[in-house]
C-alpha cells in the first residue's frame, strides 16, 4: 500500500473519485509510525531500570548519572536511516518521480518524535518535557497545514 500523498482528486475507473489527503491524512502519511516504534522499544530495552541504574551508581561510586549511555544513540541513528529508506519505498509510484519532499519531511518527524521520547537528548542542556511537548505538537499541526503544490 502507497502512502504516498494524493494532492489532487482522482478519478476511478468505476465512475467515483478519491478526494486528495485532508489535514489527518497528511498527519498519519508523514509520521513513520513503525521507525517510531523501533526507536520506543529499542529505548526501552537499551534504558536501565531504577534499581539497575542504582546498582550501578552504587557501584561506580563518585562517577554521575547525568550523561547519557553512548548505546541510546544507536536507535536514533538506525532510524534516521531507515525513515528515508521506508519512506522512499512505501511513496515509490511507477511513472512518478521519487516523493522528495515526503521523504524529507518523514525523517523530520523521526527527529522530533525521537527528541520529544527524551532517550539521548534528555540528557542536553536545553532539553526538557515542556520544550519536547511544545516541539512536538507545532510540528504535528505544521505536518497537517503543510501546503502541497
Amino acid at each position: 500500500m502507497s502512502i504516498r500523498l494524493r494532492r489532487t482528486t482522482l478519478q476511478t475507473t468505476t465512475g467515483s473519485s478519491v478526494p486528495a489527503d485532508g489535514v489527518l491524512d497528511k498527519i498519519v502519511k508523514l509520521i513513520p509510525s513503525q521507525v517510531i516504534a523501533f526507536y520506543t522499544a529499542a529505548l526501552v530495552w537499551l534504558t536501565p531500570t531504577a534499581t539497575e541504574a542504582g546498582r550501578a551508581a552504587a557501584s561506580n561510586a563518585g562517577t554521575s548519572l547525568t550523561s547519557p549511555d553512548p548505546k541510546l544513540w544507536i536507535p536514533f541513528v538506525l532510524g534516521l536511516g531507515l525513515t528515508p529508506l521506508l519512506t522512499w519505498r512505501q511513496t515509490n509510484e511507477e511513472n512518478k518521480p521519487p516523493a522528495y519532499l515526503q521523504i524529507a519531511l518523514a525523517t523530520g518527524s523521526f527527529v522530533v518524535w525521537a527528541f520529544a521520547t527524551g532517550g539521548p537528548f534528555q540528557y542536553l542542556s536545553f532539553w526538557s518535557k515542556g520544550i519536547a511537548a511544545v516541539v512536538l505538537a507545532a510540528y504535528t499541526v505544521f505536518l497537517g497545514l503543510f501546503p502541497q503544490k
